[in-house]
Formats: structure tokens, sequence, C-alpha cells
């Protein structure tokens, strides 16, 4: 698959894998800024509502790497691990097309419809590697937990009130889970450290009809010295 196709794929999954009530419009879909830790930091705190564990990404420059990177927000998949590590997939047959219902699955019905994960060996350890922790005050070290949830968001994608809904959402769901969750925060939002223009935005476009969609995107904002920052 040529790459311009595939990262069409990855964008327009994005959107159309989310449903309510955690992603339950695409209004809110903005043109992705170039971030920085210091600028996740204060939106966070701007919001009033955060977890104990917050992360940005690791990524490298090249497209694909990006556009996959921003991406995680959107699709399908649920990352979630138990106490030592390993990754649980979605083992039962009923077909789950919505991200919300899956996160609702996790905390409500884990043991009935998740098992280890047979063709992914990542552990948690190895997932921590790419990220990058962000809020001073954060505990250093994960507490002992029965499991625990990476949840990828993004300012782009709903904004300060989406960012915000969803976490009440993923409190009240923890709290009613009859299982130990520790959830990881981890923000994808485009960053200077891959090598971006600070304060740059990508144009990303969207267009839904009856027939399905397209997704049309602007050049990735790299800085011009960055094989030199790198």
């Amino acid at each position: 698959m040529p790459r311009r196709s595939l990262i069409v794929l990855i964008l327009l999954t994005l959107v159309l894998a989310s449903c309510s009530p955690i992603f339950k419009t695409i209004v809110g879909l903005h043109d992705p800024k170039v971030e920085n830790p210091e600028s996740i930091v204060k939106f966070i705190n701007k919001s009033g509502c955060s977890f104990a564990h917050n992360y940005v990404l690791k990524c490298e420059s090249d497209s694909l790497s990006i556009f996959k990177s921003i991406a995680l927000n959107g699709n399908n998949e649920v990352y979630v691990f138990d106490g030592k590590g390993r990754r649980y997939c979605y083992s039962s047959n009923d077909s789950i097309s919505c991200s919300a219902s899956m996160l609702e699955l996790v905390f409500h019905q884990f043991q009935e419809n998740f098992e280890p994960c047979i063709n992914d060996s990542v552990s948690l350890d190895q997932l921590q590697q790419r990220f990058i922790r962000i809020v001073a005050t954060d505990e250093l070290i994960l507490q002992d937990s029965s499991y625990y949830l990476v949840y990828y968001w993004s300012k782009f994608f709903g904004g300060k009130r989406q960012y915000k809904e969803n976490l009440m959402w993923l409190k009240s769901m923890q709290m009613e889970s009859p299982l130990n969750f520790t959830i990881l925060m981890v923000n994808t939002d485009l960053q200077e450290a891959w090598g971006l223009e600070p304060g740059k935005k990508m144009k990303i476009k969207l267009k839904i009809n009856s027939h399905g969609g397209s997704v049309t995107f602007g050049k990735i904002p790299y800085r011009k010295n960055r094989l030199e920052l790198l």
C-alpha cells in the first residue's frame, strides 16, 4: 500500500472508530499543533482534571511514524496489562467497533472478555520506553495494581472540553470497576522533540458522507534544521 494511502487510512480510522460517550463527536477534530511537554502540562492543569501518571510520546521523525503516533488515541485497540506487565487482548467473538464500548468491557466485564494476548508480545515495560513523564509531581514508580490501562489522548481531538469529559468518564468507570486499575495517560499531540517547528499546525480536512469518508492533510511542520537536532 502506498505511504500516502496508508496515512489516509490511519487518520480515517482515528475518527470513524470513535463513538459515544467517550468519543461522541467528530466536530471537535482540530488541526494538530506542535506542542511540548510544558504546553501539555499547562493544558492538563487548566482542565482541572488529571490522573497520577502523565506522559508524552517519543517518536521517530519520519512521516509514517508521526502519523501512527498521533492516531494512537483514535484506534479501537485497548492497551491493558496485568500486574506483571503482560498485555491482555479482547477474546470474545462479538464484534466491537467502538472505543467507548471496548473500554466499558475493560472496566466492567474484563475477565469475561479478555485474556493474555497470543500474537502480541509487547510488555508494559517495553511500551513505557516510548513514554516521557511530564508532570513533576506525578508518582515516579507505578504503584502495585492488578491491571494497568494505557490511555492515549490528544488536544487536537476534542479540545479541553472533550478531554475533561473523557477523564471524568474514565474516573467513573475506574471507580465502578470490581478490579483495581491504574490508568496511564499518554498524550499523542505533535511534539517539538520530533524535529517539528514550535507552534506550527498540520492541516487536516475531513469529509464524511453516506458513502464513506475522505481525509486530506497538509505537510508535517518540520524544522528546517531538524536533522541537526535529532
